[in-house]
Protein backbone atom coordinates (compact mmCIF):
# COMPACT_ATOMS: atom_id res chain seq x y z
CA UNK A 1 0.00 0.00 0.00
CA UNK A 2 1.45 3.35 -1.02
CA UNK A 3 0.48 6.52 0.83
CA UNK A 4 0.77 9.89 -0.82
CA UNK A 5 1.11 13.17 1.09
CA UNK A 6 -2.58 14.02 0.88
CA UNK A 7 -3.74 10.63 2.15
CA UNK A 8 -1.33 10.88 5.07
CA UNK A 9 -2.75 14.28 5.98
CA UNK A 10 -6.32 13.01 5.68
CA UNK A 11 -5.52 9.87 7.70
CA UNK A 12 -4.11 12.08 10.44
CA UNK A 13 -7.28 14.16 10.47
CA UNK A 14 -5.42 17.17 9.15
CA UNK A 15 -7.04 19.42 6.59
CA UNK A 16 -4.96 22.16 5.11
CA UNK A 17 -3.97 23.72 1.82
CA UNK A 18 -0.43 24.05 0.55
CA UNK A 19 0.45 26.25 -2.35
CA UNK A 20 2.91 24.62 -4.72
CA UNK A 21 5.89 26.57 -3.37
CA UNK A 22 5.13 25.55 0.22
CA UNK A 23 4.70 21.87 -0.62
CA UNK A 24 8.44 21.52 -1.28
CA UNK A 25 9.18 22.81 2.23
CA UNK A 26 6.87 20.15 3.70
CA UNK A 27 8.01 17.22 1.54
CA UNK A 28 10.72 15.97 3.90
CA UNK A 29 8.42 16.32 6.91
CA UNK A 30 5.70 14.27 5.22
CA UNK A 31 8.21 11.61 4.18
CA UNK A 32 9.43 11.28 7.77
CA UNK A 33 5.85 11.12 9.08
CA UNK A 34 4.99 8.51 6.45
CA UNK A 35 7.97 6.38 7.51
CA UNK A 36 6.88 6.61 11.16
CA UNK A 37 3.32 5.56 10.23
CA UNK A 38 4.56 2.62 8.12
CA UNK A 39 6.90 1.38 10.88
CA UNK A 40 4.16 1.75 13.49
CA UNK A 41 1.72 -0.19 11.31
CA UNK A 42 4.26 -2.97 10.68
CA UNK A 43 4.59 -3.34 14.46
CA UNK A 44 0.83 -3.53 15.02
CA UNK A 45 0.13 0.15 15.70
CA UNK A 46 0.87 2.50 18.56
CA UNK A 47 -1.07 3.32 21.71
CA UNK A 48 -0.20 5.83 24.39
CA UNK A 49 0.36 4.46 27.86
CA UNK A 50 -0.18 7.23 30.36
CA UNK A 51 0.66 10.50 28.67
CA UNK A 52 -0.11 11.33 25.00
CA UNK A 53 2.39 10.60 22.24
CA UNK A 54 3.59 13.73 20.45
CA UNK A 55 5.89 13.59 17.42
CA UNK A 56 7.25 16.41 15.24
CA UNK A 57 8.69 15.75 11.79
CA UNK A 58 10.66 18.39 9.90
CA UNK A 59 13.69 18.99 7.72
CA UNK A 60 16.57 20.29 9.82
CA UNK A 61 17.61 22.52 6.90
CA UNK A 62 14.17 24.08 6.53
CA UNK A 63 13.92 27.79 5.86
CA UNK A 64 10.29 28.08 6.96
CA UNK A 65 9.99 27.47 10.70
CA UNK A 66 6.47 25.99 10.65
CA UNK A 67 7.18 23.62 7.73
CA UNK A 68 6.61 20.52 9.81
CA UNK A 69 4.14 17.71 10.43
CA UNK A 70 2.93 17.12 13.99
CA UNK A 71 1.34 13.86 15.13
CA UNK A 72 -0.38 13.64 18.50
CA UNK A 73 -2.06 10.51 19.84
CA UNK A 74 -4.03 11.10 23.02
CA UNK A 75 -5.77 7.76 23.45
CA UNK A 76 -6.63 4.61 21.62
CA UNK A 77 -4.59 2.47 19.28
CA UNK A 78 -3.78 4.00 15.90
CA UNK A 79 -1.85 3.21 12.71
CA UNK A 80 -2.99 -0.38 12.97
CA UNK A 81 -2.35 -2.54 9.89
CA UNK A 82 -5.17 -2.83 7.37
CA UNK A 83 -6.49 -6.19 6.19
CA UNK A 84 -6.03 -5.47 2.47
Amino acid sequence: MSLDYLSIALNLGVLFRLVSTDSEHHRSAFEKAENFIKRASEKGGVEPTGKPISMNFFDRKRTIKNARVDIEIHRGKTFIPSDD
